[in-house]
């Protein structure tokens, strides 16, 4: 039976990130188990922690970012013990009607199963990408006010 060791579990950590880098939401997820779950310190609707459960769930909280948004993440470091990655992920976010971009870095703690990613948690800083966010917001309704305009 092989075991998964540092290099291949980096090796589909990149993979992971290279699939979300192109928009590939499904691309991402084979990377992981059916039942993956995610963590995130921020993102629910009240800007507290969220999880989400499963590669449906996934799936429905990352297709409409990727309509909104370009993003590439890579990561920039990363050590593996006892089946846990712990990686720094430099990530670049443009939104596609602004072009404002956000960018930095955040922390992921990878629980590997096999040869797969069974949970994911992801620390950001919050005040950053809900600065971020609230300038997108006014500037999209201050761009639908204009248009609203007579001439």
């Amino acid at each position: 039976m092989a075991f998964l060791n540092e290099e291949t579990a980096r090796a589909i950590l990149e993979a992971f990130h290279a699939a979300w880098s192109k928009g590939n939401v499904d691309g991402m997820l084979s990377w992981c188990h059916d039942d993956v779950s995610n963590f995130l310190n921020m993102g629910a609707p009240d800007g507290g922690p969220l999880r989400l459960f499963g590669k449906a769930e996934m799936r429905a909280f990352l297709m409409p970012l990727t309509q909104v948004a370009e993003s590439v993440t890579v990561p920039v470091s990363f050590t593996f013990r006892d089946n846990i990655g712990r990686a720094q992920i430099e990530a670049y976010i443009q939104h596609r009607t602004t072009r404002n971009v956000l960018s930095g870095t955040f922390r992921q703690v990878i629980m590997f199963e096999g040869f797969k990613i069974a949970a994911i948690e992801e620390f950001h800083d919050g005040a950053k990408m809900k600065a971020f966010w609230e300038m997108v917001a006014r500037e999209e309704h201050q761009a639908a006010a204009r248009a609203r305009e007579p001439d």
